[in-house]
Parts: C-alpha cells; structure tokens; sequence
C-alpha cells in the first residue's frame, strides 16, 4: 500500500504524520508541522488525506425525539427543529447518534454535533483536491477512535491535552455520551497543573451524577497529561478511579517512547468510522463519481481484455466500448448535477400509493382456493368462477356429487355443511344448496357476500 497521510489542522498550523500501512501495522515513516497558510502547496504531490480539524461546534447537544420515529431523514430535522430556530435555518453540516432509549416514555435520546457547512469546507479547501480526502471529522472523534482502539473497558473517561486544551470523554459501550472541551487559563505551571486536575476532577464527578447507572472503571490520560505525573496522581486521589495512559504504540512503528503522545489526534484520524466523520456533499459527490468511474474503466479493460483473448481483430469492438464508456461517464457527470431531492409530502403520497397497490395485490383467488381446502378436499369442485371489481370480488362455486344411497348423500351433506360453516365464520361467504334428493345427486353453489345479497332464492332451510 503507498504511503498515506494523517493531518490534524489547528488554527495557525497543522500537523502531519507520512504513515505505511501493513494490515494492522502502521509504520511512522516521518512527521512535521506545516503552516497553514503553506499546506496547498505541500500536499500538491501527496494523496490519501485523513484530517481532524479543531473547530468551535455549532452543535453539541442531546435531544429527546419520540421513539415511534425511526426515519432518518425525520429524526435529523426533528432534532435541528427543537434545537431552535437560529439552528434550523443554518445550513448544518450534522451527524447524529443514539445515547438512550427511554422504554417507559417511549422516548429516545440522541446526541447531535454540527458544524456550519459553509466553514467546514472553507477549511477544507486548504487541500488543493478534495477527492484525495478519505476521512475528514473533528478532533474529538479522531481521539474517541483511537480510545475505542485502544482501551477495552465498558465505560470509562479519556482525556487528552495539547498546550492549554483539555478534552473529556465519557464513553459507555462504545458510544460517546459525554464531552467537553476547555483552555487551562493559569501561567504558572504549579497553578496550571492544579486547575486542570481540579477542573478535570469537577468534569468526571459531573458526569457520574448525570450517569449514575454507569460505573465508570478508568480514566486514559494522552497527550501532554500523559508524562504529567502530579496530574495524573491529583486526578487519581481526587476521582479514586485507576488511571491509564493512552498508549497506541502496539500498533506503531517509527516512535519511540512517548513520541506519539505528541500526535494522538493525527493517529487517531486512522480509526475513525464513517458514522462520525463529517463530509459535505460536494466531497460525497466526487467520492461517487470516483468510484463509478474507475467501476467503469474497470470493466472497460475486462472487456478490453476478454475481446483481445478471443479475437485479436476485435478492437473495433473496445473502440465502441470505450466510447460508450465516455458516453455514460458524461451522462452521470450530467445527471449528478441534475439530482433531485424529493419532499416529504411528496414522498408521503407514493408511499399512499404503494399501500393501495399492495391493498389489491392482496385480492387474489389463491386465497379463496386456500380458504376452501376442506370443501375441496371433500368434493373438487365443477366449476370455479372468480372475477375481482372495484366493488369487491364476485366468486362461484359449484360442488356436484353422485350417490348410490339417500343415507350416504345425507351423511355427506351434513359433513359439507358443518365443513362451510367453520370457513364462513371467518370468511363470510353464501351457501346455495341445489341438492336433488330424488336422484341422489349432492350440488351445492358457494358464492360471494355479494352474491346473496343481490340473489333471489329462498334462503336455504339448514340441516340439523
């Protein structure tokens, strides 16, 4: 695999990590920091990009939306409405995730982290491509990924500090329940490592009183707090909770020690999932695009290859390929442009239409056939009528049997009847007898509800 490259943008500079991968080995092949203003230029040459970016949220809230509602696209607006109005109206680069599901009140809690489009992707554009981006999200879900990695427990804290940003997480089955994010004001060192502590403590007992379900087991210290021994000890007599230090280097090659303490968020970028990265649709387009073309040059060759195979003067037959390759690859090019984005309401009323389909799909004489398997397993019938009308289905049956003995016919007759009666307490059906007993012969109509109200025969005197 060729080399990739890990970027964690800040304000002024960004930090780079030249990784190869080896299945689940990462080699640290070089690191450095690059200015921002400088960063177009120095990945003109270089592809595979996995980003962070620090950046203030729009976004970071938990919000109750009833359970009932499971549609994606109604669960997001439903949140961005109760958020508010100033949210709502802002073009909100979102994702969401569950936290708690409420059995009692039938409601559930979600968690929404939101940036403003327009932003994010200015900050993107610091890359001169943005094709070449395989992962792009914020800084706190690059260390929840490496956390997940790393760290095996149900519930625990990770903490990391770069200069004087604190960050805390409160993970729970894998799931991010808590964050918060903060700047260490003292300048005198003493002082800075006592307010972290004390501030870190206050974050952790605030959580475990929000949670109290939750046992939380340990706390992971990274970056800076990683090589803080008085930090690490004050936490620990403050909380009572074992601490750990985030320790990645098992899957590392190229650092030593506590080198990548220093590039936690970068080696972190490597392990986020798709459901925490954020990518604006123009970046999602191009993805799709990519990925249809090279589907398409790819069987281009095969059929490139193949023809070549069986005929050697068969490279017309590649030429119209090809072409027609060119053809499709603008026709999607244009077709891209030209999506369209249906309404609810528009959406509400094929999906009325599909329930209507599938309401006269249901009216087939298969189910009357399975209905009357009792009748016809006495007696197959003579003749099967059955049409389906607007105004409901018109059905006709006629059962004829022969008897030697008016013993038989009647014992036979009554079996019939006991037989109908159980179907038509469920299905509700007419029984018309025609049954001659002169010449022994058994004959009997079953018809539609229908049927009995427009017929004008005496109804028929049951059998006891």
């Amino acid at each position: 695999m060729g080399e990739l490259y890990s970027l964690h943008v800040q304000d002024s500079s960004v930090s780079v990590l030249y990784i190869k991968r080896s299945r689940k080995l990462f080699n640290i092949t070089g690191y450095k920091s690059v200015a921002v203003a400088q960063l177009r230029e120095f990945l003109k040459d270089k592809n595979t990009l996995y980003l962070s970016i620090e950046t203030d949220e729009v976004v970071d809230e938990n919000v109750d939306i009833a359970s009932d509602i499971q549609n994606d696209e109604i669960i997001r607006k439903s949140i961005l409405k109760k958020l508010g109005k100033s949210i709502s109206e802002n073009n909100i680069l979102s994702n969401y995730y569950k936290i708690f599901q409420n059995l009692h009140e039938k409601k559930t809690t979600y968690h929404i982290d939101g940036v403003i489009e327009k932003n994010y992707l200015n900050t993107l554009n610091i890359v001169d491509d943005l094709s070449k981006i395989k992962s792009a999200t914020l800084s706190k879900f690059a260390l929840l990924g490496l956390s997940k990695e790393c760290i095996k427990e149900e519930s625990y804290f990770s903490i990391h500090a770069q200069e004087n940003k604190v960050t805390v997480l409160a993970v729970h089955k894998n799931v991010l329940i808590f964050t918060r994010s903060s700047s260490a004001s003292a300048n005198n060192i003493e002082n800075r490592e006592v307010d972290m502590a004390e501030e870190m403590s206050q974050t952790i007992f605030y959580v475990q009183q929000q949670f109290r379900d939750i046992k939380f087991s340990t706390i992971a210290l990274s970056g800076s707090l990683a090589v803080d021994e008085v930090i690490a000890r004050n936490i620990y007599m403050a909380t009572e909770l074992p601490v750990i230090i985030l320790y990645p280097n098992t899957f590392l090659k190229g650092m030593k020690n506590a080198q990548p303490q220093e590039y936690i968020i970068p080696i972190g970028n490597l392990f986020v999932p798709k459901s925490m990265q954020f990518l604006p649709d123009e970046l999602l387009s191009l993805r799709q695009f990519e990925a249809v073309k090279q589907l398409l040059l790819a069987v281009s060759v095969i059929a490139f290859f193949v023809t070549s195979f069986l005929a050697y003067d068969s490279f017309s037959i590649y030429y119209d390929s090809l072409k027609k390759y060119e053809t499709i690859k603008s026709h999607l090019a244009s077709m891209m442009l030209d999506v369209n984005t249906y309404s609810l309401s528009v959406l509400g009323t094929s999906l009325k239409n599909l329930d209507i389909t599938e309401k006269y799909l249901q009216r087939h004489p298969a189910d009357i056939i399975l209905a009357l398997k009792p009748l016809i397993e006495l007696q197959k019938p003579e003749v099967f009528n059955w049409k389906d009308k607007e105004n409901g289905q018109e059905l006709e049956v006629r059962f004829i049997k022969s008897f030697d003995s008016l013993a038989d016919l009647y014992q036979f007759e009554k079996k019939f009847m006991n037989e109908f009666e159980n179907i038509n307490s469920a299905f509700g059906l007419t029984y018309s007898s025609h049954t001659d007993y002169t010449k022994m012969i058994f004959s009997t109509v079953v018809g539609s509800q229908k049927e009995r109200a427009e017929s004008h025969e005496q109804p028929r005197k049951r059998r006891k």
